[in-house]
């Protein structure tokens, strides 16, 4: 106790300071735990965030070796395709060639090359299958 302040200063400080004690703490316990599991949350959704952008990356990486290995199997579709275009030809200029086999050839050529897109189509697929010898 200060006996510097005067009786009414001291009972008035007195007071306050029961009124300060004597109020409700909950809205402030309230405000704090609503506080924490708001901290929760968020770390909850970062944990969550960063496992998805970590499992995004991997199907990146993913994704870019499926697609080198689709280019690498469509170069070697379109090198096998010149090949056997190639061979037809040639078996065409000899003299005597089965001409049923050789439809045979051009025809599965016709149809695989339905399956390439339509710019590296060698065939017009617009107008049906005629073979020309």
């Amino acid at each position: 106790k200060n006996t510097a302040l005067s009786q009414v200063q001291r009972s008035k400080a007195a007071n306050e300071l029961a009124q300060l004690k004597g109020e409700d703490p909950l809205p402030l316990r309230r405000s704090k735990i609503t506080q924490e599991a708001a901290l929760r949350k968020v770390q909850k959704q970062k944990k969550a965030t960063e496992e998805a952008r970590l499992q995004t990356e991997a199907k990146g990486q993913l994704l870019q070796k499926a697609i080198a290995e689709l280019e690498n199997a469509y170069s070697e579709l379109e090198s096998k395709m010149q090949e056997a275009q190639q061979q037809l030809e040639a078996i065409k200029n000899k003299p005597g060639g089965g001409k049923g086999a050789l439809w045979w050839m051009q025809r599965e050529l016709f149809e695989v090359d339905k399956r390439l897109p339509t710019s590296k189509q060698k065939f017009n697929h617009r107008e049906p299958f005629s073979y020309n010898p």
